[in-house]
């Protein structure tokens, strides 16, 4: 399974450990705002530190410049900090972007305080990664038909 990690700042670790935790595995590629995005990814693990509502600026616009590459992925969004209703506006813009590029976003954004946050990453993971072949399934075919589509037009 291709899985990268987008994150900054105090959400790369957490990102990391979320992306091992649900696939079993190390990510392939962990991505840094301004860096390339060598591969399309199955699973893209996003993370960011919130501050009063405002995310990371610098991850913000790289996401939007990868996102038309995104068809297909599928998404979950970490953010670190701030208030659980702001961590949910920054999880809110990102799958604005996501999800019309044709992203596969099944979940709610997982937030942690800034300390912690392993029994909350482990009751994800356990949530979410007995679902992530059946989600896999779903972006392979949402890729195809994008693709099929992109043909016909």
């Amino acid at each position: 399974m291709n899985t990268t990690v987008l994150a900054t700042g105090e959400a790369l670790a957490p990102a990391i450990r979320l992306a091992e935790r649900l696939t079993g595995a190390t990510p392939g590629e962990v991505v840094l705002p301004g860096h390339a995005l060598l591969s399309v990814p199955q699973v893209l693990m996003i993370g960011s530190p919130v501050l009063g509502g405002q995310a990371d600026a610098d991850l913000e616009r790289f996401l939007k410049s990868v996102c038309s590459r995104l068809s297909g992925v599928v998404a979950f969004v970490l953010t670190v900090g701030s208030w659980p209703a702001d961590a949910r506006v920054a999880d809110l813009l990102r799958k604005s972007c996501l999800v019309p590029a044709g992203a596969v976003c099944p979940a709610p954004g997982l937030h942690l305080q800034r300390r912690g946050g392993t029994a909350s990453i482990a009751r994800f993971a356990a949530f979410w990664g007995p679902a992530l072949p059946a989600l896999l399934d779903i972006g392979r075919r949402a890729r195809s038909a994008r693709e099929y589509e992109g043909k016909q037009s």
